[in-house]
């Protein structure tokens, strides 16, 4: 799906795009917004044909087996940074706050029913330096967040229940090397769901592929 493709809305500079989405079942349950300053959201997904897979009667064993087969499939996309870190490794400190004006939102979200495993693949993401993007899925007991840059450096962040709670899960590796975050419960209680804020911060200017997966079992 391209953003051209969603419903469009807003006004004075700050946009909205929304897009109805099914599962493999075919039910249209659920909902894709994005939502930021226009110029910004549309620079970033100008290039990226996204895809979201949503299968509520997935297992674990499912869920794992579906990650793993995009994992070999993007791995060889990226190009792998060789850089030694050196005095550079300081700059990582000074990431520029996420503000209104410079981050994008993707908000992934249940209308109704229920589901298990959620998996949004999100390629040719432009990212500008001190650009922020916020990936947010619903409930889930575990998730994950990989970014393959083929250009530029960006960083990956997590969250969880909001975007200024504590991070629990980072990854600032230099130039284009793949970033990853994990973060889950071994057993999947309903009490142990959370929804992840992934965050994408652009340190240098570059492009990249994001994927994120998350399964949960309690709407």
């Amino acid at each position: 799906m391209r953003l051209k493709e969603m419903k469009r809305s807003g006004k004075a500079g700050t946009v909205r795009y929304l897009a109805i989405l099914a599962d493999d079942l075919g039910k249209s349950d659920y909902e894709l917004s994005i939502h930021g300053p226009a110029k910004l959201a549309e620079k970033i997904f100008d290039k990226c044909d996204f895809q979201i897979t949503i299968r509520p009667k997935a297992t674990a064993a499912d869920a794992e087996a579906q990650s793993r087969e995009t994992w070999r499939r993007y791995y060889p996309t990226a190009k792998l940074s060789q850089d030694a870190p050196g005095l550079e490794v300081f700059d990582k400190q000074k990431v520029a706050p996420a503000t209104s004006r410079n981050s994008v939102v993707v908000s992934l979200r249940r209308v109704r029913g229920e589901g298990t495993f959620w998996a949004g693949l999100f390629p040719n993401l432009f990212v500008p330096a001190g650009a922020n993007l916020f990936f947010v899925m619903p409930s889930v007991c575990n998730c994950s967040g990989t970014l393959f840059p083929s250009s530029g450096d960006p960083d990956l962040f997590l969250t969880l229940n909001g975007i200024t709670t504590p991070t629990v899960a980072a990854s600032l590796k230099f130039g284009t090397a793949i970033d990853s975050v994990f973060f889950g419960s071994a057993i999947c209680w309903p009490w142990a769901e959370f929804w992840p804020f992934f965050r994408v911060n652009g340190f240098v200017t570059g492009v990249c592929t994001f994927w994120m997966t998350g399964f949960g079992i309690f709407p």
